[in-house]
């Protein structure tokens, strides 16, 4: 959690919600670091999830905050309940943070996780402030949970370090999420063989799109569903798809390449062909956001 020093007020407003524990912020480090940037992003007129946020920290977790007096840094050591009496309230602007980058190092039930951060107005966007925060974690044999925080922005004079700014791209799938994206796309495989319009819906964000081998593009979630059943009508067989690799694009992204294969077509041939899946991480799930369907290129005749 940032602290953009001078203009906190304005920026990391909160109040308490009402936040049952969900096991997947609290089982891996993954899921902590994933809820704890969650927990205050959100838009105007409102609050940061301070129930959630309180279900991330162990009782007594120390949080350091520090503040320039002068030349000199200090800081101001709080619990998180002291956080969020001070600086409580709804957003009164739109505030995102995400993570850039993780080291983490772990010995047992401890670990030590340096995070580096952004924060902007719009996910994932053009940021207004970076920083870097050093956290420590305990595993209590059941959970993780942070035990304390300290944090501080970049400056002009003092640049986060290029080991804290590799590419998130660069990040080891979880087996978690490998396991959840590959059971996304058979779901999707399971949905069209069923000819279930709502099943197929369920698993698309609401502005998805496909672009078939065919070269139609599908805008919108509806008329992707649409366009995928008249196209199940049309051409009949039996649809396989098979996840090769999956690339983790950011925490919450992720590109799924499949063999794709209808089988049993009217002429008893059988098409092959790939399909990338891009999909986003939603709450607790995974949806698909875009799907690409490509042909194998015509290889030129030799002379």
């Amino acid at each position: 959690m940032s602290i953009t020093l001078g203009v906190l007020g304005s920026l990391l407003l909160v109040a308490a919600t009402a936040s049952a524990q969900a096991p997947a912020d609290v089982a891996t480090i993954d899921g902590l670091m994933r809820a704890y940037y969650e927990v205050v992003s959100g838009p105007a007129g409102q609050a940061p999830d301070r129930a959630r946020d309180e279900t991330l920290h162990a009782p007594g977790a120390i949080i350091g905050l520090p503040r320039r007096v002068g030349s000199e840094t200090v800081v101001e050591l709080t619990t998180l309940a002291g956080f969020y009496e001070k600086y409580g309230g709804v957003r009164k602007q739109p505030f995102y943070e995400w993570e850039l980058h993780r080291i983490t190092r772990q010995f047992g039930s401890a670990a030590h996780v340096w995070s580096s951060y952004a924060v902007g107005k719009s996910p994932g966007g053009s940021p207004d402030v970076r920083g870097v925060t050093s956290l420590q974690l305990h595993h209590d044999g059941k959970r993780w949970q942070i035990v304390s925080w300290l944090t501080d922005n970049e400056t002009s004079a003092r640049r986060i370090p290029a080991d804290l700014l590799k590419e998130t791209s660069s990040q080891a799938l979880a087996p978690a999420d490998e396991a959840a994206v590959r059971e996304l796309v058979r779901k999707y495989n399971d949905a069209r063989e069923a000819n279930d319009p709502k099943a197929i819906e369920a698993l698309f964000v609401a502005d998805a799109d496909q672009l078939v081998s065919s070269g139609e593009w599908r805008r919108g979630r509806d008329v992707l569903v649409k366009g995928a059943m008249a196209s199940s009508a049309r051409t009949g067989g039996t649809r396989t798809l098979t996840v090769e690799v999956i690339r983790m694009v950011t925490p919450d992204a992720a590109v799924a390449d499949a063999r794709y294969e209808i089988s049993g077509l009217a002429d008893g041939s059988t098409r092959k062909m790939w399909s990338t899946f891009v999909v986003v991480r939603q709450g607790e799930g995974w949806r698909i956001s875009a799907i690409r369907n490509m042909l194998p290129a015509a290889v030129p005749a030799q002379k």
